[in-house]
């Protein structure tokens, strides 16, 4: 699949690996296969990389449920008394997961991925 000008990736090559925007398809690689094609990324310069070279950071979910709804408001408080028991023992994976489903419906949580993992080493 390409990738999209302004689309935020993932570059796995360096070490610990990069974060950057997609700039374009570098023009010459028009008659490449996707998986051999470069794409200009810009980072505090701008580099070609391979395709194999990068991960797409997937979007945040929008919340499919009507804000202050009843479902809305279950789901609050289902992510609060999760926070709390986490809050409390954090080593209550269980409180940990349903927080993070909780707040993945309402929107405002988005699990982790590798590429996230790996962009917060580098801060």
């Amino acid at each position: 699949m390409p990738f999209k000008e302004g689309q935020e990736v993932f570059i796995k090559k360096p070490p610990n690996g990069l974060v950057g925007t997609i700039i374009e398809r570098r023009p010459g690689d028009a008659h490449l296969p996707e998986e051999q094609a470069h794409y200009e990324v810009r980072i505090e310069d701008e580099r070609y990389y391979l395709t194999t070279d990068l991960e797409a950071i997937p979007e945040p979910k929008q919340s499919k449920l009507e804000w202050y709804s009843e479902e809305w408001l279950a789901e609050l408080n289902r992510m609060v008394e999760a926070g709390r028991r986490f809050a409390a023992n954090t080593n209550d994976l269980a409180a940990r997961d349903q927080f993070i489903e909780a707040g993945s419906k309402l929107g405002w949580i988005v699990p982790m991925t590798d590429a996230d993992r790996a962009r917060m080493k580098l801060r």
